[in-house]
């Protein structure tokens, strides 16, 4: 059934449809534009609005961080803890000062280097065993920021929170050395976690509360920290660093959100991330406003542009209607005709039927035509499948070539990285090869190296990844055997050694193996490793396996 037959028959009700149609959709035309134009200005103005709040925020928090940790430095550096006792009353009294000092900090004090607490604000926690915490091993070292945590020995002596959050702490701390450069302990502080909100809630403009504005405090993994309704929780895909973009929360409800870092500080880098976040509907409720009353003018347009044409047509129809009633009397005096056309003009109805049959050809040709598409594409893939296999596969021995190699040490690394799923490498290469070429001939050469891939293929899993990655050397990737692989790189020596080779001497190889580590920059780190241990077990008489001393 066509646009057209669905249409009233009479030609006034038909022009008076079709202007009234073009009338409302230029209308919707009109107010989409408007939507689109308007919508993307107040989107990207109420987007940098936001953003600029996160990075005040942002700053903010950096800010009061580095305050900290520039006044525990300082505070490290007094001469009164450089040569008193640290557990005497002096002491006592200035870490009293500083706790008052600033009303965040739930502790502060000072441990041995054995990590005994020798003296503390309101004495809390003195005489306790602090050297397994992390804010004091690392504070042995240098000046230290550590991420938000709950401390539940230090939680039990304080009071708790009005709001019912568990108490969470950000600690800060420094080693103490005397005159001559000699360790004497370390001095720490833990912030209490409210301060973070006041931070932000100073940062907030007065109408965030009316424009539904939420902030978010990330940590470097992607959790929430803050607030506490939603701790722990991760946030749908965000926009990029410093940006802001229209993101789907959860219940599928779109926010105008802003993503923005926490700069570092001079002892860490915790990498906390800002994000501000803004209800669309809000934000865009102007341009709902604007839509709602261009609609409604839009609307009483209409209606008189239908009543205008359909007075003009009634007026412009009357003359084809008398046509039309001549032409249907004409045409019940004559044969039917195979064509119906008003007043059975034969040049028309010649028309027609050349339309009709070219059609028809068209049709015909176009089935044609996409059976053959079908069959090229077909090829096409079957090609582009064999291109594929062969660019990934060496040709002598029929392993995986280097680039396969890449590849797929690319892709453990990865998953290694995001899983922390560590992966074994075994550098494998053959034993005085430059021989076996120039004593039988490199045809005899391509025998041996295609029994060694063999050996190879057949003794690893179907887990294991074996390529040839160039020359006599071979790469094998272990996923999941960092606690065998030196059990699986004797298996794969001692089948090499063991089989009859074909050219009826022995053949023997070296391997070099290690481990892939969490702290590895790339994934070239384990390979070049690999090829150290390789070339150590070559220095210590070939036909061994040597593991790298680097893991």
């Amino acid at each position: 059934m066509s646009f057209f037959t669905v249409l009233p028959k009479r030609f006034r009700d038909r022009l008076t449809l079709l202007f009234g149609g073009l009338t409302l959709l230029c209308v919707v035309g009109v107010v989409m534009y408007v939507d689109r134009i308007a919508s993307k200005r107040i989107t990207e103005s109420s987007g940098r609005e936001l953003l600029f709040v996160g990075n005040a925020m942002a700053n903010m928090l950096a800010t009061t961080m580095a305050e900290r940790e520039r006044e525990i430095l300082l505070m490290s550096q007094r001469p009164l803890l450089m040569r008193e006792h640290l557990g005497s009353n002096e002491v006592r009294q200035q870490l009293n000062l500083v706790r008052n000092s600033y009303k965040h900090y739930a502790w502060i004090g000072i441990a041995d280097p054995q990590g005994h607490v020798l003296s503390a604000g309101g004495g809390l926690l003195e005489g306790k065993d602090v050297s397994a915490r992390d804010w004091f091993i690392a504070g042995l070292r240098g000046l230290y920021v550590g991420d938000a945590h709950e401390a539940v020995l230090l939680a039990k002596m304080l009071p708790a929170n009005p709001s019912g959050e568990p108490l969470r702490f950000v600690d800060f701390a420094a080693p103490i050395f005397d005159e001559h450069s000699r360790l004497r302990g370390v001095i720490a502080a833990h912030a209490n976690w409210s301060w973070v909100s006041e931070v932000l809630d100073n940062a907030l403009p007065q109408a965030a509360d009316e424009k539904g504005v939420e902030v978010f405090v990330l940590n470097q993994q992607g959790e929430v920290l803050h607030p506490f309704s939603h701790i722990g929780t991760r946030i749908p895909e965000l926009p990029a660093l410093n940006e802001f973009a229209v993101v789907e929360w959860q219940a599928k409800q779109p926010y105008l959100t802003a993503y923005t870092n926490v700069r570092p500080t001079a002892a860490s880098n915790l990498g906390w991330k800002v994000v501000v976040r803004e209800p669309l509907s809000i934000a865009l409720a102007p341009v709902i406003e604007l839509n709602r009353a261009l609609l409604m003018l839009g609307a009483v347009l209409t209606v008189l542009v239908i009543v205008l044409v359909y007075r003009a047509s009634a007026k412009l129809s009357w003359p084809l209607e008398q046509l039309a009633r001549i032409a249907r009397a004409v045409g019940d005096q004559q044969q039917p005709v195979k064509f119906a056309v008003s007043g059975g003009i034969t040049e028309i109805e010649q028309l027609s039927q050349s339309l009709q049959t070219m059609t028809e050809r068209l049709i015909a040709h176009q089935h044609e035509l996409e059976q053959k598409v079908q069959e090229r594409t077909a090829e096409l893939e079957a090609a582009n499948a064999y291109l594929d296999e062969i660019a990934h596969q060496d040709a002598l021995t029929g392993l995986h070539n280097r680039r396969a190699a890449n590849q797929f040490l690319r892709s453990e690394f990865m998953r290694m990285k995001r899983s922390e799923s560590r992966y074994s490498l075994l550098l494998i290469d053959i034993d005085h090869f430059k021989r076996v070429n120039d004593q039988f001939g490199h045809d005899v050469g391509d025998q041996v190296l295609s029994f060694v891939a063999h050996i190879l293929k057949q003794t690893a899993r179907q887990t294991d990844f074996v390529a040839r990655t160039g020359g006599e050397e071979f790469l094998v990737i272990l996923p999941d055997t960092e606690d065998r692989d030196g059990l699986v790189a004797e298996k794969f020596r001692s089948a090499v050694a063991h089989a009859p080779a074909p050219h009826g001497e022995r053949v023997t190889v070296s391997i070099g193996v290690v481990i892939a580590q969490l702290r590895d920059s790339d994934e070239d780190s384990a390979l070049r490793r690999a090829d150290k241990a390789l070339y150590q077990a070559k220095a210590n008489g070939r036909n061994r396996v040597e593991r790298s001393t680097s893991n």
